[in-house]
């Protein structure tokens, strides 16, 4: 995922634009999904990283939305 290399680039802000797209093409699929899942907790940090904490917390509780209730 670019995202993610943008990330380990330590440039956030492009990583954010990735993961937000990433979130956006999954948008309209029903049900837990671990691309979802990715997108969202990546983006999480991403924007942790990226001193914005209200969305990074925004995006880690949609990220723990996906988990399947077996795993938790």
């Amino acid at each position: 995922n670019i995202g993610s290399a943008f990330a380990a680039a330590g440039n956030q802000p492009l990583a954010l634009a990735a993961f937000a797209r990433g979130i956006a093409c999954v948008e309209r699929t029903p049900g837990r999904l671990f691309s979802r899942y990715a997108a969202c907790l990546n983006f999480s940090r991403s924007a942790y990283l990226n001193g914005d904490y209200e969305e990074g917390l925004l995006h880690a509780r949609l990220a723990q939305a996906e988990i399947d209730d077996d795993i938790r």
